[in-house]
């Protein structure tokens, strides 16, 4: 089974919740899609923070994340708008694949994207989180 190295970044209370229930979600997304998903790298706030064990060691930088060679997929879930549209702005320039559910972000800045190819699709065969998120990739798409 292929396997597609994302990287997390924000480890709050959804970031925490998709690294504790991507294994068990795994067996249906391998069935329905014939991959698996691997956590590669994970971006946090503050790595000296007590919280529950984490896969791999975090990293504070998120650039790191994005460039690591191994993250072909890059999920946002730090929230607010400003730095998760610097991550989001980064993720595509990297012509990577970005997920995030974050409404505010799409709401505000979703026209702003100005890194992106134009007249390239976003970079991605995945469905986005929400449809939000297709109308962001979209837009950076044609920006």
């Amino acid at each position: 089974m292929n396997k597609i190295g994302i990287g997390v970044i924000g480890c709050g209370t959804v970031g925490s919740g998709l690294i504790r229930n991507l294994p068990k979600a795994n067996a249906l997304i391998g069935e329905r899609l014939g991959v698996q998903l691997e956590i590669k790298s994970i971006a946090v706030r503050n790595s000296a923070k007590n919280r529950d064990p984490l896969p791999i060691t975090p990293v504070e930088d998120w650039k790191k994340v994005i460039s690591d060679p191994a993250v072909q997929i890059v999920v946002e879930l730090v929230g607010g708008t400003h730095d998760a549209f610097l991550i989001a702005e980064a993720t595509l320039k990297a012509k990577k694949p970005l997920v995030t559910a974050n409404k505010a972000l799409l709401a505000e800045r979703g026209k702003s994207c100005s890194h992106s190819p134009k007249n390239q699709p976003p970079p991605s065969t995945l469905r986005p989180a929400s449809p939000e998120a297709f109308l962001f990739s979209k837009d950076c798409a044609k920006a």
